[in-house]
């Protein structure tokens, strides 16, 4: 019994009950096909169930809750596809993200099966899984700009660029779209950069570095990850959101690797922000349930623990920023 005067809040409970709504119209829509249901031009209630093989009042109560979130409209009893659903929920949309949202909406649901038996639902590390990595970084076509203008102060707050050679050259590890890659070479005309990541992100990839004016001092190249560098090559090894997704041992086994690209007194960055040390409130954490029902040894680390998987690589001098930047050195 509560004996205090301070009332509990429901905060955490009815954020799930409204979200939770909202992802069940959402992932509903995706399994059955509805927006390319629609984009190939049926827009009656009728027309759009008999597509789908459902039923037609259990169809409308599916659109128009769609409709409720912007996610398509409504006029005269027809449904169309409102910008963000043309943009990234139907194949030719310039940011189509379906594979992505969908293996995670579906792997969500056999979270209990993780919990219970601590196997993960999907393995995204798999080469099979490239094309639903092409779909993360499908949207960032789209969003560029807010992506490129964070990116800069994220750099420029962390202190890191002013630490880098002019002219450096730069590799990135598993690059998905690139741009914060190519946001240092916006900020250093004189460096260049080398891109590893699979052969259709790195089609997205590609596109990302022409529309930041970069693309003449990019290479790329598709490989895996856990591949071998060249030796004693690069002045920076960018990761991103990667590392997380290997259990300790193979993520220093990668970043001995990088060591090993880098020249002496080069600087590797995890552009990838570590959890609190008693991992109890970081909002990553909640991210948690992705990364390790995605990937057979997903885990957030904390700052300590990169650390640590730093110094076992051969680094020095490992800090976080400000800018929840990690670096160390050569």
């Amino acid at each position: 019994m509560i004996t205090t005067d301070v009332i509990p809040s429901m905060g955490a409970i009815l954020e799930a009950d409204d979200y939770g709504m909202v992802v069940t119209a959402l992932k509903t829509a995706l399994e059955l096909d509805v927006f390319e249901i629609i984009a190939d031009g049926h827009q009656n209630l009728e027309e759009i169930a008999q597509a789908a093989g459902c039923n037609a009042r259990g169809m409308s109560v599916l659109l128009d809750a769609l409709c409720a979130k912007d996610l398509l409209g409504k006029s005269h009893g027809s449904y169309y596809l409102s910008l963000t659903s043309e943009t990234y929920l139907v194949r030719s949309g310039h940011g189509y993200c379906v594979p992505i949202f969908l293996a995670w909406f579906q792997a969500r649901e056999k979270f209990i099966n993780f919990v219970e038996t601590g196997k993960a639902t999907l393995d995204l590390t798999l080469p099979e899984a490239e094309e639903i990595w092409a779909s993360y970084a499908s949207p960032d076509r789209v969003r560029l700009p807010e992506l490129v203008g964070a990116a800069h102060k994220r750099w420029a707050d962390s202190g890191i660029p002013s630490r880098i050679y002019p002219g450096a050259h730069i590799l990135d590890i598993g690059c998905g779209s690139g741009f914060k890659g190519f946001t240092l070479l916006q900020m250093d005309s004189a460096a260049h950069i080398t891109c590893i990541d699979s052969t259709k992100v790195l089609e997205i990839t590609k596109e990302v570095a022409e529309l930041m004016g970069v693309s003449s001092r990019v290479f790329f190249q598709d490989g895996n990850v856990e591949r071998e560098f060249p030796q004693n090559t690069f002045d920076v090894v960018l990761f991103g959101n990667l590392l997380h997704y290997f259990d300790p041992s193979s993520a220093t086994g990668i970043l001995q690797k990088a060591y090993r690209a880098l020249k002496p007194g080069g600087i590797l960055v995890i552009y990838s922000k570590a959890v609190d040390e008693e991992r109890k409130e970081d909002a990553a954490l909640l991210s948690m349930i992705d990364v390790s029902n995605c990937a057979p040894h997903g885990q957030h680390f904390t700052f300590s623990e990169y650390k640590s998987m730093l110094e076992a690589a051969g680094f020095r001098d490992a800090e976080q920023s400000k800018a929840f930047l990690i670096s160390a050195v050569k």
